[in-house]
């Protein structure tokens, strides 16, 4: 099989094994759209590093279908915000500023340490943030590609 990339010239190789997440590129090379195999699971999850933090108490907050949680997360502390809604329409696991505008919006008017924890958002270019969804193909493999499991 021969790989194309964009920092280099095309390569062959006998297997190809992609390690790549939730909305797999290579995935979607070998089996076609993500709709056919991702199933999204009504949940929403973005971290943030918390630099300068430190404790090592897990300390929620939660209000009905949302909740904030400071996780010592072996000794860089992070912020999680988990919350509950359906597929939210064109999403982008890439788009650093929609996850900012999405989690600004949902956590609006939250109390605790929650408006400290978004204008950290706000700032933040390490932001993690996807659904929680599942994938389901038929197989793992196809031919000589395969993703990591």
């Amino acid at each position: 099989m021969t790989a194309e990339f964009t920092s280099g010239p095309a390569r062959r190789f006998d297997v190809v094994i992609g390690a790549d997440g939730a909305q797999s590129g290579v995935r979607a090379l070998a089996f076609g759209p993500e709709a056919e195999f991702v199933k999204h699971l009504g949940v929403y999850v973005g971290t943030l590093p918390l630099d300068g933090e430190t404790g090592t108490d897990f300390v929620m907050y939660n209000t009905p279908g949302r909740s904030v949680a400071v996780h010592p997360a072996r000794g860089r502390p992070i912020a999680a915000f988990m919350f509950r809604a359906p597929r939210i329409p064109h999403f982008d696991h890439r788009d650093l500023d929609q996850h900012k505008r999405l989690l600004t919006s949902v956590y609006a008017g939250a109390g605790w340490r929650v408006p400290e924890l978004l204008d950290r958002v706000i700032v933040a270019d390490d932001l993690y943030f996807d659904s929680v969804s599942r994938v389901r193909v038929p197989t793992w493999s196809r031919g000589r590609i395969g993703p990591r499991r």
